[in-house]
């Protein structure tokens, strides 16, 4: 027997709608499933403008140029000059071989204070030497003496120095024997020209160690057209008879 046909036309609609509906939700659900899931847009904007880095100052150029350090060449040190050493059996000075000379290299002074310096040449062929104070004299214009109180010491206004032996090489063969060139030898005369009473002297006699000859020599120079003056009425210091060498430096061969 066959079922009535609006009956079944019925059940078919409903079973087709309630399908529909099934579908219908399973896409609605898939599709705000997928629209929860994405990210939500973000609003497009123009980007922020970076900050510039503070720019690195340069190095302001020197004012001279840069020149690498060099080493300084090595300078070998001046030795001391020396005296000549006394030979064995070397005869002493005699006054006629020896020339005598006011030596203004040797002299000088300070303030209120002075030496006058007499050079000593040896003029003979060989080496003499000499030893201890000279024995020394001022005199006046006509050649008469001088008052003066005359101190044999080893300390002055120069310095000091030792009574030694001292070693006189020929001038000849030493640099020469002309009153500027370096003496042999020198006797060092000390003053002062401050406190008074004074005296003035023209020339100056010498008598070396050993002899008994003397030589005058002529103490006017430029500046000092009457002669030395000497204060402290007259009181003068003498020191041995030195080597110049300490002073000068040694004689040119």
């Amino acid at each position: 027997m066959f079922a009535p046909r609006g009956s079944s036309f019925t059940v078919a609609t409903s079973d087709r709608g309630a399908l529909s509906f099934v579908v219908l939700a399973a896409v609605l659900t898939a599709a705000l499933a997928a629209c929860a899931g994405a990210a939500p847009a973000r609003p497009t904007s123009s980007p922020l403008p970076s900050t510039p880095s503070p720019a690195t100052p340069s190095p302001e150029p020197s004012a001279l140029p840069s020149v690498a350090p060099t080493a300084a060449p090595t300078v070998a040190p001046t030795p001391s000059p020396t005296p000549p050493i006394v030979t064995a059996g070397e005869p002493t000075c005699a006054s006629s071989q020896l020339q005598i000379a006011y030596s203004q290299a040797l002299g000088g002074g300070a303030a209120g204070s002075f030496v006058v310096a007499l050079g000593i040449w040896n003029r003979g062929s060989r080496p003499c030497k000499l030893r201890g104070w000279a024995t020394v004299q001022f005199l006046n214009p006509t050649g008469g003496l001088v008052p003066a109180h005359w101190v044999e010491t080893t300390s002055d206004f120069s310095g000091s120095a030792e009574s030694r032996v001292v070693s006189l090489l020929p001038c000849a063969g030493a640099g020469g024997c002309a009153p500027d060139s370096t003496p042999a030898a020198y006797i060092s005369v000390a003053g002062d020209d401050v406190i008074e009473p004074c005296v003035t002297a023209a020339s100056v006699r010498v008598v070396v160690p050993g002899s008994s000859t003397p030589v005058v020599v002529n103490l006017r120079a430029s500046g000092f057209e009457d002669g030395q003056i000497f204060c402290s009425d007259g009181e003068v210091w003498l020191l041995p008879i030195l080597s110049p060498f300490s002073v000068l430096g040694p004689q040119l061969p």
